[in-house]
């Protein structure tokens, strides 16, 4: 533990025999009385923020103050959706559910096979930014591989 946090009085007592401390003189001793806490020498009366006190209710007499807090909407969420074609190879669309959505092979798998025998099928659940770039980055891979795999999004 740092010395400062230990003994604030055996701390002062060693910086005052290694000469840190002011002089102790009538001259000083005015001096500090007249401006308080702001010369006050090191280790006397000091505290941790944490043991300072408390000043929100210093408004004076019959004043509350209430504290508010704001309370934040949480952003509307939209699915990724993919759409079944006849063209796309099943394995390609697990390729896809495992690089852009993290998927592991098995619930990959489960997804493809789901938009293969519905027609489509939710990828995942994200806020709209997130779904927008998934959705672009899907089409644009799928577009880059000649494949006609479609994903869309709508609201959840």
């Amino acid at each position: 533990m740092p010395e400062s946090l230990q003994e604030p009085r055996a701390a002062a007592g060693a910086r005052k025999g290694a000469g840190l401390m002011p002089p102790q003189d009538a001259a000083y001793d005015a001096n500090r009385q007249d401006l308080g806490a702001i010369l006050r020498p090191f280790g006397e009366k000091s505290r941790l923020m944490t043991q300072q006190t408390d000043r929100r209710n210093e408004h004076g007499p019959g004043l509350v103050v209430e504290e508010t807090r704001t309370e934040v909407a949480r952003p509307p969420l939209y699915q990724v959706i993919l759409l079944n074609d006849d063209f796309t190879p099943m394995d390609f669309v697990v390729v896809v559910l495992e690089t852009f959505f993290n998927l592991d092979r098995e619930r990959a798998t489960q997804v493809m096979l789901h938009v293969h025998t519905r027609g489509k099928g939710v990828c995942g659940v994200f806020t709209r930014e997130v779904a927008e770039t998934k959705v672009t980055q899907v089409n644009e891979f799928s577009r880059t591989h000649q494949h006609p795999l479609l994903c869309t999004m709508e609201k959840a």
